[in-house]
């Protein structure tokens, strides 16, 4: 099976197990960013519950921005904020430790563009899955696919 997605930050169990799955993926970059998405956001269960990690991106509605130019806002120090709180949250979790040098490395790098931010999450994710999962990056939008699973909107 062949699927079209976007790339999140941080996927969840849910889009990996999609990627995981899938014979190849097809990664959409040509679409119009929307806000308030999983693209620049992801969740995690700390001791109080529900918490929510955002990327801050320059973005305005009045200038829309294709998803692959959309650029992060390094104005705070967001990236030791979502450090800290994934050590928070699963530092005691079973396997963390062997995991946690490869999770948190997403944290040292500088990425000027979102895109290549989730890029690095999911070939990341996949390097610890030790999946062989072939992905390929969209050349055009393409508002249906006939040729791939479309999971744009999921």
């Amino acid at each position: 099976m062949e699927i079209l997605v976007h790339p999140t930050y941080l996927p969840n169990i849910q889009h990996m197990a999609e990627i995981y799955n899938a014979d190849s993926v097809l990664f959409e970059k040509w679409d119009n960013f929307q806000k308030q998405t999983l693209r620049n956001r992801s969740y995690i269960y700390g001791p109080n519950g529900k918490l929510q990690l955002v990327v801050p991106v320059h973005y305005t509605q009045k200038n829309r921005q294709y998803y692959k130019d959309v650029k992060i806002a390094y104005d705070e120090d967001w990236r030791l904020n979502h450090k800290r709180a994934i050590k928070t949250a699963y530092n005691t979790s079973p396997f963390f430790q062997f995991y946690a040098e490869e999770i948190l490395s997403i944290f040292e790098l500088k990425e000027t563009f979102l895109y290549d931010l989730n890029i690095k999450c999911a070939e990341l994710f996949l390097e610890l899955l030790d999946d062989q999962t072939t992905f390929k990056f969209s050349t055009n939008f393409e508002k249906n696919s006939s040729e791939f699973k479309d999971l744009r909107n999921e």
